[in-house]
């Protein structure tokens, strides 16, 4: 059994039309979100040590409801940083 990644397909994004502002729904390319396990994986750490540095903003991260989910560049760059 494979883990599969989250995909995230829509953002949000405010245009004025005529002196209004309003809420705009914008399609993207999909963008695959990595979970707390699979980050834990990749980092081979715990997935309570991964939320605990998301917490701490050392990890860059986002709260989807009561989930963290992780941008795999973002966790390629705090790679990168810490081999520094």
């Amino acid at each position: 059994m494979g883990i599969e990644p989250v995909k995230q397909r829509i953002a949000f994004h405010f245009v004025k039309k005529g002196g209004k502002e309003m809420v705009k729904r914008k399609k993207r390319t999909e963008e695959k979100l990595l979970n707390s396990k699979e980050v834990a994986h990749i980092l081979d750490l715990s997935p309570d040590d991964v939320i605990m540095l998301a917490r701490k903003k050392k990890l860059p991260a986002t709260k989807i409801g009561r989930f963290w989910r992780f941008n795999p560049v973002c966790v390629s760059r705090y790679i990168a940083n810490a081999n520094r």
